[in-house]
């Protein structure tokens, strides 16, 4: 995954514009509206974005990564699951499989302003079907529409990147063909297939004149 294109975002974040469609994301690109929304962000990331279910999930499973792993824990960092991680060298393959799966999800897809993990991750991993059929897309989303309006109408000359605003970066890729123009060379579609997110190679970055 490529690193998010900072100048390219807040250009995208300056093309915002208003909407009353609420949990929707408009943008004016020289007189043409284009909008971002639950669909989109789904999309481009490659995750559901189904309704959320009520979750029957057992507490406390003796054989739960949780017990497993984190015991004596009352609360978990990034940094506690990467360590782990690295301790894990001897142990049985399935603890490592779930551990990367909840080290990508906490530290690359859920990026949070505090750095404490949700424990209900856990039992959701602990749960093969759970995990692979929860909505994760639908989470996902409304953690970054939360911070990509907020950050439209911020006066800060900083604004912190949080949630996963590169979803809106590959969005815009297949969205404004201007952008994959070989002519212009912001960026370019890769002979592979997936999802916007990896199938996509940016060059360089957007200045103006959109």
């Amino acid at each position: 995954m490529a690193k998010i294109p900072t100048q390219f975002l807040d250009f995208l974040l300056r093309k915002q514009c208003h909407t009353k469609k609420t949990n929707v994301l408009a943008f004016n690109f020289n007189g043409h509206i284009a909008e971002f929304e639950l669909k989109e962000f789904c999309f481009v990331i490659g995750l559901k974005g189904h309704k959320f279910l009520e979750l029957n999930l057992g507490k406390g499973k003796e054989n739960g990564l949780k017990n497993a792993l984190f015991r004596h824990d009352d609360f978990i960092t990034r940094r506690d699951i990467e360590r782990t991680f690295k301790a894990l060298c001897n142990k049985e393959d399935w603890l490592k499989e779930k551990l990367v799966n909840f080290y990508i999800l906490e530290a690359f897809l859920i990026p949070k302003q505090y750095n404490h993990i949700n424990l209900q991750h856990l039992d959701i991993l602990d749960d093969e079907e759970t995990f692979k059929d929860y909505p994760w897309g639908r989470l996902l989303y409304i953690l970054t529409y939360q911070f990509l309006k907020k950050a439209s109408y911020s006066d800060k000359d900083t604004v912190y990147l949080q949630r996963f605003p590169l979803a809106l970066v590959y969005w815009a890729f297949e969205k404004i063909s201007r952008l994959s123009n070989l002519d212009v060379g912001f960026g370019r579609k890769l002979a592979i297939e997936g999802p916007p997110i990896v199938t996509w190679d940016v060059w360089k970055l957007v200045t103006g004149g959109l």
